[in-house]
């Protein structure tokens, strides 16, 4: 989940910042902890298929 906040300070309605780890009544993974990185995107960790994504906004980074 994600809150944003409006420009008085007050927070708004929650909204779903990453979903697609259930398929029907079946979970294939489960997101275990974050980690914010300095260019703005994050990694997310998934305990249950032992894997990382890195979450990311606007245009597609290059390759190193």
């Amino acid at each position: 989940m994600s809150v944003h906040f409006n420009a008085n300070g007050a927070p708004q309605p929650p909204a779903v910042l990453v979903s697609g780890f259930r398929q029907g009544q079946d979970a294939w993974g489960r997101p275990a902890d974050v980690q914010p990185l300095p260019d703005g995107s994050m990694l997310i960790s998934d305990d249950q298929s032992g894997a990382i994504y890195r979450l990311t906004y606007g245009a597609t980074p290059s390759a190193p």
